[in-house]
Parts: structure tokens; C-alpha cells; sequence
């Protein structure tokens, strides 16, 4: 299903709980909270959640180890299958984080600087 998350962009999760998690976390992530692994891990729960796997990947991929780099694949693995009911902005991420996971940070970072264009209203588009 597709949700609203607190800024008005489209979720796509099985809950609003899920989105609500994802809120959390971005808020958390903006005010550098030490909280904000928790609440993707917690996020990550709902596997129907493509943005969810994705900003789970990515938190994995900002790790810069082995274990990280190891776990980071597996949440690509499950964001990459759920890509087809994405919405075009967790489609966007997706995108980000194979380009990251792949090692090309340039073609991450302008992937990733399409969703902010994209959602120019919200600096974070989660």
C-alpha cells in the first residue's frame, strides 16, 4: 500500500506504523540523533517496504566494513525485488544505494541529489 509519511511524501509499506518508523528516523537523522539505526532496523522489520531496505543499505554502507558491506548486500538484495511497486522517489533511492554498494559514489551521489530535485520542497526525501 502507499502511505503519507509527515512531509507528504508517498511511502510504499503494509503499515502507516512502518512510515511512522521511517519519520522517526529522519528526524532522528536531521537532528543527529544516536537513535537513527534503531529506528531503520525496527523499520526493516516490514518487508514490503522498499525504503525501508534501501535507507537500511545505506546505513550499512556508511558502516565502511566488511561486515557492513556484507549486510548492506542483503538489504540491496531485498530493496532491488521490491523495486516494482516502488514509488519513482524509493525507486530513486534503490538506485542511490546500488551505486554506493557497487563502489561508484559519483553515480550515487547524482542519483541521489535527483531525488532531492525531485522533492525540492524536503532536503531529506525520506
Amino acid at each position: 500500500m502507499i502511505y503519507k509519511n509527515s512531509r507528504g511524501m508517498e511511502v510504499t509499506a503494509s503499515c502507516q506504523s512502518t512510515v511512522d518508523l521511517l519519520d522517526q528516523f529522519s528526524d532522528g537523522l536531521l537532528g543527529f540523533s544516536d537513535q537513527t539505526s534503531s529506528y531503520v532496523e525496527a523499520a526493516t522489520a516490514d518487508d514490503s517496504c522498499p525504503l525501508a531496505q534501501a535507507l537500511i543499505c545505506m546505513d550499512w554502507l556508511s558502516a565502511e566494513t566488511p561486515v557492513g558491506n556484507a549486510a548492506a548486500k542483503v538489504h540491496l538484495g531485498k530493496a532491488l525485488a521490491l523495486q516494482e511497486n516502488a514509488t519513482p522517489r524509493e525507486k530513486q533511492m534503490i538506485v542511490a544505494s546500488q551505486h554506493w554498494a557497487a563502489g561508484n559514489l559519483r553515480k550515487a551521489a547524482v542519483s541521489d541529489s535527483r531525488t532531492v530535485v525531485r522533492c525540492s520542497s524536503k532536503i531529506w526525501a525520506v
